[in-house]
């Protein structure tokens, strides 16, 4: 009887192997629809790609077919939204409380650490302070710059300020946190 079970279950995993070798087969023979260039793949015009508006990919191939956003025109759509300017604007009245302390002045020299997208130094740029230095992560030009947190960059003098605000919070433009 022992025999005849398993020459059963050598014949079901027999047939399990050979459809998920057909179905290998196949996925590996499929032409992704994607990939072929139509009209309907392309964009009518090349400004048309904006990060909101932007397909999520289905395929590799369409992840690899897309447009690369240059840094500039991505800062530039960012600094354009109105949940930027409030949180400059919320940077700034923090920044102006410390101006009317003494504490900052325009010669100031300022390291931003975990910078994010750069509110605090856009801010700190407007109110007039000349030497901003920006650091994260991740790169976020023009005004964040990577570094590693263990190994900040040197600056030629002494800093006056290091602000380490966590931007990634909603702020209100009075300056008080609200989650």
């Amino acid at each position: 009887m022992e025999w005849h079970i398993e020459q059963l279950v050598n014949r079901i995993s027999l047939f399990f192997a050979a459809i998920a070798t057909l179905s290998l087969i196949y996925l590996f023979l499929r032409y992704p629809l994607s990939c072929a260039p139509s009209a309907l793949n392309r964009r009518s015009h090349s400004q048309s790609l904006t990060l909101v508006h932007s397909p999520f990919p289905r395929s590799s191939c369409d992840a690899a077919s897309r447009d690369v956003v240059p840094p500039e025109k991505r800062f530039n759509k960012l600094r354009s939204t109105r949940a930027f300017h409030r949180r400059v604007e919320s940077f700034s009245s923090v920044f102006f409380s410390l101006r009317s302390l003494g504490l900052l002045s325009n010669a100031s020299h300022v390291l931003c650490v975990s910078a994010g997208a750069g509110h605090e130094i856009s801010a700190l740029l407007d109110s007039g302070v000349v030497d901003v230095t920006g650091v994260e992560l991740v790169d976020f030009p023009p005004l964040v710059k990577r570094a590693d947190p263990h190994n900040l960059p040197s600056l030629t003098e002494s800093l006056i300020l290091v602000s380490a605000l966590v931007s990634g919070l909603p702020c209100s433009p009075g300056g008080l946190w609200r989650r």
